[in-house]
Order: structure tokens, then sequence, then C-alpha cells
């Protein structure tokens, strides 16, 4: 597998789009988009072609430790699958914060 995992969480709707809009131009590069809810509205990220295959984890500010072992499990599966680490781009200080937990 050549191409490079580049992983995008949601937690800001906009720039979440801007981040599958632009990752998703790059030949080389599979994008693993990982989300997650706060209420049952449906975002509007999910009305664009580049949201797709993408991975839906519970909540972390309400289900702190299951959204961490979530994530766990999904980089394993891509070090498994790439024999490399993603690169991953947070769309808020939100994602920031549950990255360093």
């Amino acid at each position: 597998m050549n191409n490079y995992p580049v992983v995008a969480i949601r937690a800001n709707d906009i720039s979440f789009l801007g981040l599958l809009r632009g990752i998703s131009s790059v030949s080389n590069v599979d994008l693993i988009p990982i989300v997650f809810r706060w209420n049952k509205k449906k975002w509007f990220s999910e009305s664009s072609k580049y949201y797709k295959n993408f991975i839906e984890i519970p909540n972390p500010a309400t289900e702190g430790k299951q959204a961490i072992s979530a994530l766990i499990k999904i980089g394993k599966k891509i070090l498994q699958k790439y024999n490399k680490k993603a690169l991953v781009f947070c769309s808020s200080d939100v994602n920031l914060v549950f990255l360093h937990m």
C-alpha cells in the first residue's frame, strides 16, 4: 500500500468539510473521516460528495473512555493496513483536547 493514511476528525463541521474537500484532492492519500454525534441532527458535511467511508466513534464529551478505545483500535488497524502511522487533522480545539486524553 503506497498511499498515506490521513485521518480527519469532525467537531467543527465547516472546518471538517474543508478538510474533506482539501484532502480528497490529494491523489496518494487515503482519507479516513472519523465522526461522532452531539445529537440526532444531520451535520452539514454529511451532504457533501466527499463525505464517505466515515467511521463513527462514541462522543468523547459523554463517552470519553469508549471514544478513546475506539480511536486506539482505529489507529491499530491503520498501522496494520498501511505499516505506517496516520497523519491526523483536527477540525477544532475540541479534537485537540480529545487527542490529549
